[in-house]
């Protein structure tokens, strides 16, 4: 036996968790550094039936996938990481809404490439009208074969009242948080840096006038406790 092929059941041998595809991977990557000493891989009878054997004992198998369970993911878009829209991070937020994208439009995920940012809705949001971008073709795509004609969604608010469960799946819904979001957290930010900033002041002036941190204690609790019995 030539000692170039030798070596293959060595990973077999110590590596028992290797598939046959990387075996073969091995030889592949062997083949032509010893077919400079004229040994030649693909033509030995014994490296053969040794691949051969190693499917025989060790199948390829593939993983059991769970059934596609719709309502198991419908109910996973309602929960974090992808709710609250308003916390939720913009990948997140941008898969619910490639997914109900197409899961309301009827489109492949693949059918809806190059979407344009240029959205247009009607009065109240009743509806969404998208449009691809004729500047975007993806390269697994013929550029006679796309058609870049827009679709409109509707908004499900016409069809099954306000409830807040089924607000939280409206597509609709979904891409008017992700376009008006971002330009409402930015006074957001802006609100809640100021009263932090303020919060700083007045505690920096109370422990200026109040030595005692009791005391300094009391005077943080107040309005709190002002507050908590109003609202009792």
């Amino acid at each position: 036996m030539d000692s170039g092929v030798s070596m293959l059941p060595l990973f077999y041998d110590n590596y028992h968790s290797l598939s046959v595809s990387a075996i073969r991977g091995y030889r592949c990557a062997l083949a032509p550094v010893l077919r400079q000493s004229d040994i030649d891989l693909s033509t030995n009878p014994y490296l053969s039936s040794l691949s051969r054997s190693f499917v025989v004992s060790c199948p390829p198998h593939l993983p059991r996938l769970p059934a596609w369970d719709l309502s198991l993911v419908l109910r996973s878009l309602l929960h974090p990481p992808y709710e609250l829209l308003w916390t939720a991070s913009q990948r997140d937020v941008s898969s619910k809404t490639v997914f109900l994208l197409a899961f309301a439009s009827g489109r492949w995920i693949s059918g809806l490439h190059g979407l344009s940012v240029e959205v247009c809705h009607s009065k109240g949001w009743t509806s969404m009208t998208f449009s691809f971008s004729p500047y975007f073709l993806a390269k697994t795509l013929c550029p006679g074969q796309h058609s870049f004609n827009e679709f409109t969604i509707p908004a499900l608010l016409d069809f099954v009242g306000e409830d807040e469960v089924d607000c939280l799946l409206c597509p609709v819904q979904v891409v008017r948080v992700e376009l008006v979001g971002p330009t409402m957290r930015l006074p957001c930010g802006i609100v809640i840096e100021y009263f932090y900033a303020l919060g700083e002041v007045f505690l920096s002036l109370i422990s200026w006038w109040a030595k005692d941190w009791r005391m300094i204690q009391l005077i943080i609790s107040g309005p709190v406790s002002f507050f908590v019995l109003y609202w009792w």
